[in-house]
């Protein structure tokens, strides 16, 4: 029905460890042009998305674009964490046990390791994408990104973005402790768009969540507007895209 192969099975694992944090289960589509990974958080505050476009891939091949399915994205990180640098990830479907087959192989040497995922649900919820409008966007480095939210974690548990003109103020405060951080355009900011001015706060663990893909990513953009979801988009090295939306914190 479908066979998915994918080169850096290595860096996948980042991928799937991002994903598992959000929610144990999710929802995979093979769509026309590529693989479809999306779960929710069970209160929904963050959603994930991860798309891995048929460039992206060494091998894809499906039956029947358009298909659904629940998987145990659990199960697909534990499993993802056994990659090797030299491996090569395929997913397969094993039709009459309605599970997927998950093989790692080390393209060096040519031996291949088979794990079977819990039995499947032939069905899953309807993608939607979401449609914002952010008035900040800036993209800053995957490293500096990493920073902020280390930085944030020894102060508290809600990062507060404030945007105007130049500069996008990053702050943490929490009793007697505060943390500020001022991102303007070169210092450390790669890009910076301000439509208007703009206050959100954010969850600090759903942000920590992000710092998984930020590993594999040489970016970050980050969009959102007063009191709405953060929008963070990754662009990984191999042509992968994934997003993640996170829910304001309001008081």
């Amino acid at each position: 029905m479908f066979r998915v192969v994918y080169g850096r099975a290595s860096s996948f694992k980042y991928i799937t460890q991002a994903l598992s944090k959000v929610n144990d289960e999710g929802y995979m589509e093979l769509l026309e042009d590529g693989l479809r990974l999306w779960l929710m958080s069970p209160d929904k505050t963050s959603m994930a998305v991860v798309l891995l476009s048929s460039h992206s891939l060494d091998e894809y091949t499906v039956d029947e674009p358009g298909t659904r399915m629940t998987i145990r994205v659990d199960e697909l990180h534990r499993i993802a964490r056994r990659a090797g640098r030299n491996d090569i990830l395929t997913l397969e479907l094993d039709p009459e046990a309605q599970s997927i087959l998950v093989t790692l192989t080390d393209r060096k040497i040519g031996i291949s390791r088979t794990f079977t995922l819990p039995p499947i649900n032939m069905s899953g919820e309807e993608f939607r994408e979401l449609k914002l409008q952010p008035t900040v966007r800036f993209t800053m480095e995957s490293s500096d990104f990493k920073v902020l939210v280390q930085d944030a974690k020894v102060v508290g548990d809600t990062i507060t973005l404030e945007a105007e003109d130049e500069v996008v103020r990053v702050k943490v405060s929490e009793e007697d402790r505060e943390y500020v951080w001022e991102l303007r355009p070169g210092d450390p900011l790669l890009e910076l768009s301000v439509d208007e001015p703009s206050t959100s706060s954010y969850s600090r663990s759903s942000l920590e969540i992000a710092v998984n893909p930020a590993t594999i990513a040489d970016t970050v953009k980050l969009e959102f507007s007063t009191n709405y979801p953060l929008q963070l988009s990754f662009n990984l090295p191999g042509g992968e895209k994934m997003i993640m939306y996170i829910a304001p914190v309001l008081e």
